[in-house]
């Protein structure tokens, strides 16, 4: 490469990372989100202890129904520098989704390079298709979920280390001498350790090696080629069994007790061709989306057939590149398609974060073989503004995009406009007019919520907590006793019972819901908490004292600065 050419390369890096920065600062004036935010940052009591003994508790403990141990631990890290100052915590988002895009513009050159040195008469030409394909990657609006929901960092570092574990596994298989081949073999290992600890979602990485070697590195031998990727296998399958022992059953799933056995079957299906047409027309993208009837399924089923029919008579043709790509795709999206049978969401534009990395490198192949095709330099320059033009217009859908999420009504006015039938936009919009006092809107909400769901657990007792605070108990006891009955399991809404109690001078009522809250969910914080205050309350000391000591133990932070003032260990 001479120096014109390194020149090129340098200036597109730059400005591959320079401007996906700028494009995603906007979001560093942005508030926290009542999705999840309050669980992974602002509520998160586990992350407010950044000591060893804390920052390894998330080693050896899953959070939130989930092992996400280093995401957590970059969570924590953010407490400690910034806070609970949103910006900090946004800057984090916006750096790494940065130099994922300058990893990906690596990635790009790094394969195009060499499945096309002998094709491309001009390797400025790659540097230029790569940087497109990067930029495509990064500024495209189905990014914003990822960079502008400070709790999907996960995805974030995810690919920050899968990217780099990708290129170094090439470079392993390209060295020629074998202390350096292991060194990077050994690298690429650790990052994908670190990307699996980051998001268990990156297990299917081990697939989409196997698919470089085919394609990339023009590699043969399937059963040779998966002993030398046994490390990476083992670790998959560790991280895998892990993640399904954690997660929450699929009785706790409001979204996947509503589908039926057919629509269970289609629903990997659908949701790959929707990201696809999602990937090519970025249209009424939503922080949430309503579940798809069979029939619109059906015609999914029937699309990816034909998709991987296609890629496979292609690559009986020797045309492997097609095939290798919807292959990685589809990989990348497989663990996010099995996990739907444990959340609430079944489709989320965040779901695309890692599987839109094998597009962008098939983009860089395909864009760098088709500028090459024109001889005249004039209709290079045409083909690349038209492309830089489709870029920039992802840019301003991008820019318009991120502003939805600027706020917690922002955000949930979006989802309501474009999906008025959803409950949960209508919960969590009331959520965000309560804190700001404004409950006659607030109960609107919820109710409509109700209205919506009837068994919406979480629109009664927020609904509940409104009423208690207008002093209508009798209405708040009935909305926290209709909780109890759809969720009998849930602390939370015998605690609720007990504060309300207490609030009305029935200390006894009061204790009876307090216990229930810790008998029913023994890892339930407040509710011991508010057990020992009342307790403390009532003159019983030593019980006052082992509840908070529960409390403290189980990271409540009131109780352990209450239980350090009085000199006792928990």
């Amino acid at each position: 490469m001479g120096m014109n050419e390194k020149y090129t390369t340098s200036f597109a890096a730059v400005a591959v990372l320079a401007f996906t920065f700028l494009l995603f600062s906007p979001t560093l004036t942005f508030d926290f989100v009542n999705w999840d935010d309050d669980v992974y940052v602002y509520d998160n009591v586990r992350a407010y202890e950044f000591s060893l003994t804390g920052l390894l508790w998330f080693f050896v403990n899953p959070y939130f129904h989930s092992y996400t141990p280093v995401t957590m631990l970059s969570h924590a890290a953010d407490i400690a520098l910034w806070g609970l100052r949103p910006a900090g915590h946004h800057l984090t988002n916006v750096l790494l989704h940065a130099l994922n895009a300058l990893w990906m513009f690596v990635l790009c050159l790094q394969v195009t390079t060499i499945a096309l040195a002998q094709r491309i008469e001009n390797l400025q030409r790659t540097t230029v298709a790569c940087f497109i394909a990067s930029a495509l990657f990064a500024w495209h609006p189905l990014r914003v979920e990822s960079v502008a929901w400070i709790s999907d960092r996960k995805d974030l570092l995810c690919l920050f280390f899968l990217l780099p574990s990708a290129f170094s596994y090439i470079a392993s298989r390209q060295a020629t001498a074998s202390a350096q081949r292991s060194r990077r073999y050994a690298v690429s290992l650790i990052l994908f350790l670190l990307a699996c600890l980051s998001k268990p979602a990156a297990v299917t990485f081990p697939l989409v090696l196997l698919v470089i070697d085919w394609v990339g590195l023009k590699r043969s031998g399937f059963a040779a080629l998966a002993k030398e990727k046994l490390p990476f296998f083992v670790i998959a399958a560790a991280i895998s069994v892990t993640a399904i022992a954690v997660a929450p059953p699929t009785s706790g799933s409001d979204m996947f007790a509503i589908l039926s056995p057919l629509q269970r079957i289609l629903l990997p299906f659908s949701n790959i061709i929707t990201y696809l047409e999602k990937t090519f027309v970025p249209a009424n993208l939503s922080p949430i989306y309503p579940l798809e009837g069979e029939g619109r399924m059906a015609v999914s089923f029937v699309l990816f057939g034909i998709i991987t029919t296609a890629a496979l008579f292609a690559a009986r043709k020797g045309k492997r590149a097609a095939l290798a790509t919807w292959a990685a795709f589809v990989m990348l999206l497989l663990p996010s398609s099995a996990a739907v049978q444990a959340v609430m969401q079944t489709t989320a534009d965040r779901y695309t974060y890692l599987p839109s990395a094998a597009l962008s490198v098939a983009a860089g192949t395909g864009l760098a073989v088709l500028l090459d095709r024109f001889r005249r330099t004039s209709e290079r320059r045409v083909a690349t503004t038209a492309l830089l033009v489709v870029v920039a217009f992802l840019a301003f859908l991008t820019e318009r995009q991120q502003r939805i999420w600027a706020n917690p009504e922002t955000l949930w006015n979006r989802a309501i406009a474009l999906y008025p039938t959803i409950p949960l936009p209508h919960n969590n919009l009331g959520l965000a007019l309560q804190t700001r006092g404004e409950f006659s809107r607030a109960k609107q909400e919820y109710a409509r919520a109700i209205e919506l769901k009837p068994d919406y657990v979480e629109a009664y007792v927020n609904l509940g907590n409104v009423l208690f605070s207008e002093m209508n108990w009798r209405e708040a006891e009935r909305m926290f006793h209709r909780a109890a009955e759809l969720a009998p399991r849930r602390g939370e809404v015998y605690n609720n019972l007990g504060i309300l109690a207490n609030a009305q001078g029935n200390s006894l009522d009061a204790l009876y819901w307090l216990r229930k809250s810790v008998e029913v969910d023994p890892t339930y914080a407040q509710g011991y908490f508010n057990l020992g205050a009342l307790y403390a309350r009532m003159g019983n000391t030593a019980a006052a004292t082992e509840a908070l000591q529960q409390a403290a133990r189980l990271g409540h932070l009131e109780a352990q600065v209450r239980l350090k003032q009085e000199g006792v260990n928990w």
